[in-house]
C-alpha cells in the first residue's frame, strides 16, 4: 500500500507523517525503487536474451523434420561413389552436373551456412545457363500426409541474373509426384514461375504478384530469404489450399485447387531444375535450416514472443 501511495504522489499531510519525515522516506524508497528497476532490467534483458538463444526454433513439437545440416562436409561425386549421404534423413536425388561439369556437384557445406540459423553447414545446388542445367539433389523422405509447410533459407549467389525475354522458372523443391488413376503423373514444385513467387504445377499455378527481382535484386545481392509453402490435398477436386509467404509475409493463398484428392505426399526433393539463367558461368544456389511442418506456418527464425527481450528498455 505504501507503494501504491508514494506513487500516486500524495501529499505529505495524507500521508500520516510529518513533512521532513516523509521527505527522508521518499527519497530512500526512490533510491531503492532505481536500483530495483534497473536490476529488474537487466535480469530482463539478460533472461530474455539466453532464453532467445536457447528456444528450439521452430518447435520441434510442430515439425516433422528439420535440418541445419550439421553433419560432415561432403559432396556428390561421394552420394555415388560408396559414400552414401549421412544428414538428417536426407537422401541423394539425381546424378547429373551443370554442362556435364562434375566439379559442380551438390554439396553439404560451411559455405552455404546461413549465419542467422542454427547453426551446422547448408547445401550448395549448381545452376548453369539454359533449361535444367543443375547440378543434383537431396530428398526428404516423411510418412505420407496430406497437409504440411515448408520453410527454407535461400540465396543466389550476388550477379545472378535471368533472361530478361523469358520467364523466370525456378523448381527449387519438389514434392513427390503422385500417380492418380486415371490422370496419370500430377506435380507441384516450389519457387517461381512466370517471374514470380509461387507454384510450378500440372496445370494451375497458384501463386503471387511478388517478383523474384523484389525478393533476391537485379542482379542477386547474395541476400538470405525465408521463403514458406502450404499445401493441403483437396477433397472434391476444387477445395485443395496453397499458400506461400516471404521473409514472414503472405505473398499468395488459394483455396480452390485441384491436387488430385489423393492420399498426399511422402517426400520433397530440395534442390530441382529451372529455366533460363543468363550468367555465362555455373553460379550457385544456396538452402539451410529446412523445416516441415504439420500443424501450421514456421514463420521467419525468431525467439519466442513471450520471452523476447523488450526493445527500446532505458535504463536511468
Amino acid at each position: 500500500m505504501k507503494k501504491f501511495a508514494y506513487g500516486l504522489g500524495l501529499d505529505s499531510a495524507s500521508r500520516g507523517c510529518a513533512v521532513g519525515e516523509c521527505r527522508r522516506t521518499d527519497m530512500t524508497i526512490s533510491e531503492k525503487g532505481r536500483s530495483h528497476m534497473r536490476r529488474f532490467a537487466i535480469y530482463l534483458l539478460f533472461g530474455g536474451c539466453l532464453l532467445a538463444v536457447l528456444w528450439p526454433q521452430p518447435s520441434s513439437a510442430q515439425n516433422l523434420l528439420q535440418t541445419t545440416y550439421n553433419c560432415p562436409e561432403s559432396n556428390q561425386l561421394q552420394w555415388f561413389a560408396g559414400t552414401p549421404l549421412n544428414c538428417d534423413g536426407l537422401t541423394s536425388a539425381g546424378n547429373w552436373y551443370p554442362n556435364g561439369d562434375t566439379s559442380k556437384g551438390s554439396q553439404i557445406t560451411s559455405a552455404a551456412n546461413f549465419p542467422g540459423g542454427g547453426g551446422g553447414r547448408g547445401q550448395r545446388h549448381w545452376i548453369g545457363d539454359g533449361v535444367n542445367s543443375t547440378s543434383g539433389g537431396t530428398t526428404i523422405n516423411f510418412p505420407r500426409t496430406g497437409e504440411f509447410w515448408l520453410r527454407a533459407y535461400v540465396r543466389y549467389e550476388r550477379g545472378f541474373t535471368w533472361s530478361p525475354s523469358k520467364g523466370i522458372a525456378h523448381k527449387m523443391f519438389y514434392p513427390e509426384i503422385v500417380n492418380v488413376a486415371g490422370r496419370g503423373n500430377l506435380w507441384f514444385a516450389f519457387g517461381f514461375v512466370d517471374g514470380v513467387f509461387g507454384m510450378q504445377s500440372y496445370a494451375p499455378n497458384p501463386k503471387s504478384t511478388r517478383t523474384w527481382w523484389s525478393i533476391f535484386g537485379q542482379p542477386s545481392d547474395e541476400s538470405w530469404h525465408a521463403l514458406e509453402w502450404h499445401m493441403k490435398v483437396d477433397t472434391n477436386g476444387a477445395n485443395g489450399i496453397a499458400e506461400g509467404w516471404v521473409d514472414g509475409v503472405l505473398e499468395f493463398r488459394r483455396t480452390n485447387i485441384d491436387f488430385g484428392t489423393h492420399s498426399g505426399w511422402a517426400s520433397v526433393q530440395l534442390g530441382q531444375n529451372q529455366g533460363d539463367p543468363m550468367n555465362g558461368r555455373i553460379m550457385f544456389f544456396d538452402f539451410d535450416d529446412v523445416v516441415i511442418s504439420l500443424t501450421g506456418p514456421i514463420g521467419p527464425i525468431s525467439c519466442a514472443p513471450a520471452i523476447c527481450p523488450p526493445r527500446n528498455l532505458r535504463v536511468q
